[in-house]
């Protein structure tokens, strides 16, 4: 691979960061889960959701009033040869409950949880997806 092919890489991958953040926090859960590929898993501790499937029924369990605020940084993407790449992201997550009149949702009873996300990218026909996501918690409160 080319530095070229290399920054594109790291751009498609970072975005799709990105864009899994953005549609959980917006609940946009078919979209999301859309970006696993179809033998793709996230791993949550013991837990493992498989595929997109897995992925989506994950989403819909969180409870409807749910507002979440995901926040990433430091990503590192490293290319891993063709149609491969991996990445280390540290993120920060708000959780808390929309309240029943609408509005923001107050800072002082939102959970905090933060930690870091160990990704593995794929290339697949409908472009680059996740093939695992393993989701490391350091910090809850």
């Amino acid at each position: 691979m080319t530095p070229r092919d290399d920054l594109l890489v790291e751009r498609e991958c970072r975005r799709l960061i990105d864009a899994f953040a953005r549609l959980v926090d917006a609940r946009e859960d078919e979209a999301a889960a859309a970006l696993f590929a179809a033998d793709g898993r996230l791993v949550r501790g013991a837990d493992r959701f498989e595929g997109p499937d897995g992925v989506l029924r994950m989403l819909r369990s969180r409870p409807l009033d749910l507002v979440t605020c995901h926040l990433n940084a430091g990503t590192l993407v490293e290319p891993a040869g063709p149609g491969a790449a991996t990445a280390a992201t540290a993120f920060l997550v708000l959780r808390g409950t929309r309240p029943p009149a609408g509005g923001p949702v107050d800072l002082q009873g939102a959970q905090r949880v933060a930690g870091r996300y160990r990704d593995r990218f794929a290339l697949t026909p409908a472009g680059w997806r996740f093939a695992e996501r393993a989701v490391l918690i350091d910090f809850t409160g």
